[in-house]
């Protein structure tokens, strides 16, 4: 299987499903994404009041991208 990263399109769906109360394994099923790749997310682009703007989440992924001087989309 080939790893793709997230895309805004993909933080914007995660952040919609989670203020439906959707499941990880909900949302993993509608992005079509495993649900280790959400959780992942999830770790990477929440603070303590949950889940960043998909906006915000695009800027924080873009920053480690930076980091470690990967291509930014």
């Amino acid at each position: 299987m080939n790893y793709t990263q997230l895309k805004e399109r993909d933080q914007i769906r995660i952040y919609e499903c989670l203020k439906k109360g959707s499941s990880v394994d909900k949302i993993a099923q509608e992005t079509g994404r495993h649900k280790s790749t959400i959780y992942r997310e999830l770790s990477r682009n929440s603070d303590e009041h949950g889940y960043l703007y998909p906006r915000d989440a695009h800027k924080e992924t873009n920053k480690r991208k930076a980091r470690h001087g990967s291509k930014i989309n």
